[in-house]
């Protein structure tokens, strides 16, 4: 029966995996915008772009937890401190 649960919370967690992939992607594309914006003084809309990679990115890495994904939590963390 663990490995049952285990199993299933394997499969819970490739899931997640999954579904956070394209967000991050997404998220560190809008950072690049941001540096981009900034790199051209453009500094409001560093800022909005800025704001979408939090959005995008930060919230779905805080779902994720450290448990689930051993292997990409430290490029979560490192996303995290910037």
């Amino acid at each position: 029966m663990d490995r049952v649960v285990a199993y299933c919370h394997t499969v819970g967690a490739d899931i997640s995996r999954t579904e956070a992939l394209p967000v991050i992607g997404k998220g560190t594309a809008a950072c690049g915008e941001a540096a981009n914006h900034f790199r051209n003084n453009e500094f409001d809309s560093a800022q909005k772009a800025y704001s979408a990679y939090l959005k995008k990115t930060l919230s779905m890495c805080y779902s994720l937890t450290i448990a689930d994904n051993p292997i990409d939590s430290s490029a979560i963390n490192r996303l995290k401190k910037k």
